[in-house]
């Protein structure tokens, strides 16, 4: 391996270490564990009510969730996707889940306020599924035997997805409808339970690796025939996706367009130009960074152990550095954002195909790689406390325009921003896929061309 690979994986067996020291014996417990402390709490998460009641609702979100996406994505991709819409489908993805929260929760607000379990977590199930099934018609159209891919991603979407419970609900009411993650996010964040945190987290690790090694394709994927350009039993699927995934945005866009000037000035005044510059330096440093990490080409098994343990290593950096920079609160700055992104972007991308890259779709991956990791890495930029001169798009809105009902205009404008940099993200990353698909074409093309001669 590269010298940066050993250093990844000495970053993260310290982490490790680290969640297993506090779940084992916490500097203290944040929460009481009865009139009989145990002094190994690692089951100790299971004696509580709400971290029962959470394990509750994300076995009922995996069983209705999960199979919905996967029909309804399957579904999508027969009716025959145009090509130039497949970077729309890649726009829930790219979002970050805490900014989805933000997007949907004025939608549903009414649905809320009546403060019933069954009805927050319904709401939130619905939320999940705009989310998971265009990235899954994406796979069906991209990929000829995705099933495994489709499955697991609202799964890990479910079992990850902290932040958009913590918004759109807040696991309203009385904490009943949390998710496994949000529990342990706002145990974390809230309670500063470190040894709740960190058992559940590495529990949760566990799973989130075993979903993504059963997700891991032994060999490499084989390609959906290309379509045309736009058949004609496209036409519907285009309207569906217009209407599916940029629907919820009309919202924000009409607040916006109520006082557009008076909307961007009050985004610059609270520090929209340094939230846009700190998410541009940390996606250019740590695209540049990452396209000296992955060059390295891994076999299949490799790649399938490197994407799980990355995963994997999610909610335990989560709970590690919110430990470690309330000790030490040098560690909450934007460098070490980078450097994080710069790690799990290469965890995930690194061996993705056997095949020597060109430069630019090199970079295309090691770009679009990075604006995932920045999407779905939110608990991250909780813990680690940034100053508000490092923050991002996504922790200024959060927490400067959410839950405000002055700011509608301003926050309508900062969603469609990020909503902009997500579909470029989605370009970046189909741009890619489509040059990778293009060399195995080749590739297939050459060897059938060689057995029939």
């Amino acid at each position: 391996m590269r010298p940066l690979a050993w250093i990844a994986l000495a970053i993260a067996t310290a982490l490790l270490a680290l969640v297993t020291l506090l779940a084992i014996s916490p500097p203290y417990e944040g929460l009481a564990t009865g009139l009989h402390p145990q002094p190994l709490l690692l089951l100790a998460p299971l004696r509580t009510y709400l971290f029962r009641s959470a394990l509750t609702n994300t076995a009922l979100l995996l069983l209705t969730v999960a199979p919905l996406s996967v029909l309804l994505g399957w579904g999508w991709a027969k009716l025959g996707i145009p090509k130039a819409t497949h970077p729309l489908l890649l726009l829930p993805l790219l979002f970050p889940g805490a900014l989805i929260g933000l997007l949907w929760q004025p939608i549903f607000a009414p649905w809320l306020a009546l403060a019933q379990a069954e009805l927050s977590l319904t709401i939130t199930g619905m939320v999940m599924l705009w989310r998971s099934v265009p990235t899954g018609a994406w796979l069906f159209a991209q990929e000829k035997n995705p099933w495994r891919k489709a499955l697991a991603l609202p799964v890990l979407f479910i079992l990850l997805d902290a932040g958009l419970i913590l918004i759109l609900t807040g696991g309203e009411p009385y904490n009943a409808a949390h998710t496994w993650s949000s529990w342990s996010v706002q145990q974390l964040w809230v309670n500063r339970a470190w040894g709740y945190a960190a058992s559940s987290a590495g529990a949760l690790a566990f799973l989130v690796a075993l979903v993504s090694i059963f997700a891991s394709p032994h060999t490499e994927a084989v390609l959906a025939a290309p379509p045309p350009l736009v058949p004609a039993r496209a036409y519907p699927s285009l309207l569906i996706a217009l209407a599916w995934v940029l629907g919820p945005f009309l919202l924000s866009l009409a607040a916006f367009l109520v006082a557009p000037i008076q909307a961007m000035h009050t985004l610059l005044t609270l520090g929209g130009f340094s939230w846009l510059l700190n998410a541009t330096l940390i996606w250019i440093g740590a695209t540049a960074l990452l396209v000296l990490v992955a060059r390295s080409r891994a076999s299949v098994p490799l790649s399938r152990w490197l994407r799980a343990f990355t995963l994997a290593l999610l909610p335990i950096s989560t709970v590690a550095l919110a430990y470690l920079t309330n000790q030490w609160p040098i560690l909450g700055n934007r460098w070490t954002l980078l450097l994080l992104t710069t790690l799990f972007a290469a965890g995930l991308l690194v061996g993705n195909t056997r095949m020597p890259m060109p430069p630019r779709q090199r970079w295309l991956r090691a770009a679009g790689g990075t604006l995932l990791v920045m999407a779905h890495t939110f608990p991250l930029h909780l813990v680690l406390q940034l100053p508000p001169d490092a923050w991002t798009p996504m922790l200024g809105i959060v927490w400067t325009l959410s839950g405000s009902t002055e700011f509608t205009a301003t926050q309508g404008a900062a969603l469609l921003l990020c909503g902009t940099v997500a579909w470029l993200g989605g370009w970046v990353i189909d741009s890619s896929f489509n040059a990778s698909c293009s060399k195995q074409q080749i590739k297939l093309a050459n060897t059938v061309g060689q057995i029939a001669s």
